[in-house]
């Protein structure tokens, strides 16, 4: 798994140029530990608690989408430069077609 999220994420703070805008507002509870943690790096990026917490979510999120493996089915799809590429049974497909439904409401 890439860190190149959390690099892109902390050069942002480090330019000031984090998102002053949060769409949707959710109460999650966090350990004592990760809160101290938010607090610190709200406090070190002159950021609020909950642009940090929105950043680290989205970068996260975007790490475990590219993590979600790719499982190989047997139906062919299409075929690239001679070599056939294969289906997609894993979680994928599911997971963008939930996706793209909870999008479109």
């Amino acid at each position: 798994m890439s860190n190149a999220h959390i690099t892109n994420l902390l050069a942002g703070w480090e330019n000031q140029l984090a998102d002053k805008c949060i769409e949707h507002l959710t109460e999650v509870p966090i350990a004592k530990g990760d809160s101290v943690k938010i607090d610190a790096l709200a406090e070190t990026y002159h950021l609020s608690r909950q642009q940090i917490i929105a950043h680290l979510l989205h970068s996260a999120l975007l790490q475990v989408e590219e993590s979600i493996p790719y499982v190989e089915g047997n139906k062919i799809i299409r075929v690239e430069e001679g070599d056939p590429l294969y289906e997609d049974v894993g979680k994928m497909p599911n997971y963008l077609a939930i996706k793209r439904r909870l999008d479109s409401h």
